[in-house]
């Protein structure tokens, strides 16, 4: 075996190391939700409340609305795949001085 054979057997080794390392870890590597607890949506965002809702199949859901004036438009703001909701607390302010009704969830399968 030539010495560049041995070369590129060890590249392809590395590599196929690496990509099974990251298939292996990918959840870690994609989703960074914030470890801190979430505070109260009061202490955030004045006027907002913390709200739970239950799925049909019994997945339990924590969310923070945010009132607005305006009755007819709700806007859904999920929290992402990093932080928690009071990381898009400015964009449900911005909302809600607009009149809009802001829900703030986070997502199926996120503790957040």
């Amino acid at each position: 075996m030539t010495t560049m054979t041995r070369t590129a057997l060890v590249i392809v080794a590395v590599l196929l190391l690496v990509l099974g390392l990251l298939w292996v870890f990918q959840r870690r590597l994609i989703y960074l939700p914030d470890p801190g607890p979430v505070p109260p949506a009061g202490e955030v965002i004045p006027g907002a409340r913390d709200v739970t809702f239950t799925t049909r199949d019994g997945v339990r859901l924590a969310a923070w609305y945010v009132p607005g004036d305006r009755g007819d438009v709700t806007v859904l703001v999920t929290g992402g795949n990093a932080g928690n909701r009071s990381h898009r607390a400015p964009l449900a302010q911005a909302l809600a001085a607009r009149g809009l009704l802001v829900l703030l969830m986070a997502y199926r399968g996120s503790s957040i």
